[in-house]
């Protein structure tokens, strides 16, 4: 089975940057991309209303069934507005795929024939300034890597890694390595904790590991305590386009995909945000 960048997309403003990535994607990878629309199935909502009164409940289900229709028009309509966003693009002829239920359920049946997908940090009915609801849930959920744009993409010149030698760091540092996403790209690894024999010895494996794999290597010892924002700080500082994480890892870092610092990564930083699983 050929997996696909599967880009997750609504009526938002946040889909010309969601199809921006999945095009770079699809193009650096060589597989195909899939415009994924998910209409939020209304019909379970009102069985137990249906329940309770015959008459009200089939008035009711009239209703939600014109509702889903006419969703389903508007879905149509994102998916074809998507798809000639994508269509500046000659060597390009995604695939559309309209699906019922709720997203993260949804992605985690897909989950097989995904090789990365891509997420807005927000969506239609999020409210100016907060992260999307469902971002979280999903990369709990997912064990695929998870593209996170901002408002707008840009294909990366230089990348900045988050390694705190956990296992699930390590693990990232070969994906990346073995990914022809992002040969050539120049990549700062970036390590909070200080200059520690150990660290200097973590990195110079990350080295190797990642020139073996075609991208050039900077390597930085952070002494900051205060992870989230030092990542972030870096990040603006130096011009950084892409963001890569585990979504597990040690301590601090850990918390930072698992807990509400999230929030404040994904919301601060100045670029998109690569979780690896």
């Amino acid at each position: 089975m050929t997996r696909h960048i599967i880009a997750s997309i609504d009526d938002s403003d946040m889909m010309p940057a969601v199809c921006d990535a999945a095009a770079w994607a699809s193009k650096r990878i060589g597989v195909p991309m899939t415009l994924l629309h998910v209409i939020e199935n209304m019909q379970a909502a009102r069985e137990q209303e249906a329940m309770k009164d015959t008459a009200l409940g089939d008035k009711m289900q009239a209703l939600d069934t014109r509702q889903l229709d006419l969703l389903r028009e508007r879905a149509e309509l994102v998916l074809e507005q998507a798809s000639q966003h994508c269509a500046d693009d000659v060597s390009l002829q995604p695939l559309r795929r309209l699906e019922e239920g709720v997203l993260v359920e949804v992605l985690a049946s897909l989950e097989d024939e995904m090789r990365l997908l891509i997420l807005g940090k927000h969506g239609a009915t999020t409210p100016e300034g907060h992260l999307g609801g469902n971002i979280v849930r999903v990369i709990r959920a997912l064990h695929r890597p998870i593209l996170i744009v901002q408002e707008s993409f840009r294909k990366p010149r230089r990348i900045m890694l988050a390694f705190d030698g956990s296992k699930t760091t390590v693990k990232g540092v070969q994906m990346v390595a073995d990914s022809p996403l992002l040969d050539g790209v120049e990549c700062d690894v970036v390590m909070v904790g200080g200059e520690t024999d150990e660290h200097r010895e973590q990195m110079e494996w990350v080295r190797h590991t990642l020139e073996g794999g075609s991208i050039p290597v900077r390597t930085f010892l952070l002494p900051r305590q205060d992870t989230d924002q030092a990542l972030v700080d870096y990040a603006c500082e130096n011009d950084i386009d892409m963001m890569i994480m585990g979504a597990y890892g040690h301590s601090r870092i850990r918390h930072l995909l698992v807990g509400s610092i999230t929030g404040s990564v994904l919301l601060n930083a100045p670029c998109s945000l690569l979780v690896l699983r």
